[in-house]
């Protein structure tokens, strides 16, 4: 007998896929019970030859504050939307904010709770490669 009060469930994307390099997007989905389940989300970027994994800072020269020029970014397409309502709580992109790739750009992932409430989902701010054109560290070869 199965019980239909719990749930879960997982799925992922693969929104970049080169030679050398990979994104996958996963997100699991569990409900317990109460008003709503709850969404979780890993991201990963990695070296398909060597295995390595990815961060953000990895993407980006040396000595360079991205992720300054990042929150300004996200900053700049949250107003463009509008999203500075009520409850929005976006402060700055750190190191553990979630990131993938695509062939277009760079993708911010914020979870639901994380800067938004539930209701919102989850929150993707694309910023396209030229946008950090000059701070891309020129040996991750994916702009």
């Amino acid at each position: 007998m199965t019980d239909d009060r719990f749930d879960f469930r997982a799925d992922y994307e693969v929104p970049f896929n080169s030679f050398e390099y990979v994104s996958i997007v996963q997100w699991y989905h569990l409900y317990t019970g109460g008003a709503h389940g709850n969404t979780f989300y890993s991201a990963t970027t990695f070296n398909t030859i060597t295995g390595e994994v990815f961060t953000l800072k990895d993407l980006f020269k040396e000595k360079v504050d991205y992720r300054v020029k990042l929150t300004l970014l996200v900053e700049e397409e949250f107003a463009s939307r509008g999203e500075h309502a009520v409850g929005f709580s976006f402060t700055e992109v750190t190191d553990k904010t979630l990131f993938y790739l695509t062939p277009s750009g760079l993708v911010l992932l914020f979870p639901p709770y994380e800067i938004a409430p539930f209701v919102v989902g989850d929150i993707r701010v694309h910023i396209p490669w030229w946008k950090l054109q000059g701070i891309l560290n020129e040996e991750f070869p994916v702009h």
